[in-house]
């Protein structure tokens, strides 16, 4: 999708981050801000081919977005996490969707 991916500013593993998120589908009946782990040290640059639907109330970092078709999505965090408390709900959306 031609964005960028540059090094964080700050290595997150196995960190717990609290995220809000927009309007998309994968959020459905997801708190607006919601906890999840983070386990990376890499970060992307938004661009106008995806539409940033989640971000870390932390750093600001992207943790979430979709393509405008809603035929791409992708996440900067881990729902399949224990300490990803909306993790199920999260991935029940992303299979209907």
């Amino acid at each position: 999708l031609g964005c960028k991916i540059r090094i964080a500013n700050q290595i997150r593993h196995g960190e717990i981050d609290r995220i809000r998120h927009g309007s998309s589908p994968l959020y459905l009946g997801v708190p607006e801000t919601f906890e999840a782990v983070r386990y990376h040290s890499l970060v992307i640059e938004a661009n106008d081919r995806i539409i940033v639907d989640a971000s870390s109330l932390t750093d600001g970092s992207i943790m979430g977005f979709h393509t405008p078709d809603m035929m791409v999505y992708g996440i900067q965090y881990h729902p399949e996490s224990l300490y990803t408390p909306s993790g199920e709900m999260i991935l029940r959306n992303f299979l209907e969707a």
